[in-house]
């Protein structure tokens, strides 16, 4: 771990994951060499625990470590749908939504969410082509606990909308976020 990787940072990737996980997100971390987060959290809450996901993360590079195991493997995907680099974001969450393990584990929702709500309609579209893997007994209670979240996150979906996507898609409703969240809105009714 880097000097950089110590002290607030290592607390703010704890943070962003349940208490349960915490010596797997310092394995995970120690295998960071360079990282930083930008100012900024998403506060949340999951079944077992409030979390607080960074904004945004830099990571300049992964150093060798010890074969990690599943759940540390998807804690990772999870830091790096923070990412700075789009690229790092769709390819971390590709693995995240096209997992098996995508239906099980409720603290990986929020990583996905967050990335309806940004500007790189690659990723949206990444996460639209697997939302039928989203699993509805993991999505709908953490849903339900944190409606404000979706919120925010539809609201930015529309404002990159209105800026960038308007000539694409004929209405918001054509965007993938909007199909994404309309079909995880279905798991409440």
């Amino acid at each position: 771990m880097s000097q950089e990787n110590e002290g607030s940072y290592g607390r703010l990737l704890t943070a962003a994951f349940p208490p349960a996980l915490a010596a797997d997100v310092s394995i995970v971390e120690a295998r960071l060499q360079t990282f930083r987060a930008a100012e900024g959290v998403h506060e949340l809450q999951l079944a077992s625990a409030a979390v607080a996901i960074p904004d945004r993360v830099y990571l300049v590079n992964v150093g060798p470590g010890a074969e990690l195991t599943p759940a540390q493997q998807r804690i990772l995907d999870c830091i790096h749908t923070r990412d700075h680099d789009g690229r790092v974001r769709r390819a971390h969450v590709e693995r995240l939504v096209e997992a098996a393990e995508v239906s099980v584990d409720e603290w990986v929702c929020p990583f996905v969410l967050l990335l309806l709500g940004e500007y790189v309609v690659e990723i949206i579209e990444r996460i639209a082509a697997n939302v039928e893997r989203l699993d509805r007994a993991t999505w709908a209670p953490f849903l339900a606990r944190n409606q404000r979240l979706v919120s925010e996150v539809r609201q930015r979906a529309e404002s990159y909308f209105d800026s960038y996507y308007r000539e694409r898609f004929d209405s918001f409703a054509a965007h993938p976020t909007a199909r994404v969240l309309a079909h995880l809105e279905s798991f409440s009714g």
